[in-house]
């Protein structure tokens, strides 16, 4: 990739940055109200049965 006449190769957009925050704030944010409303085992246990099932164990 080519940087144009005047820009840093390595420079980052600012709304790239800003859409990166937005989007790490927002999962934690719904990480959060699945704990809070208690989902968290039900969505472990799935995840444990679906893993060993793609091993082959379970």
């Amino acid at each position: 990739m080519r940087a144009r006449t005047g820009e840093k190769v390595n420079k980052r957009r600012p709304w790239r940055v800003a859409l990166s925050v937005l989007l790490a704030a927002a999962a934690l944010a719904l990480i959060a109200v699945g704990i809070a409303s208690k989902q968290l085992t039900a969505v472990w246990s799935k995840a444990v049965k679906l893993c060993l099932e793609c091993v082959g164990i379970g």
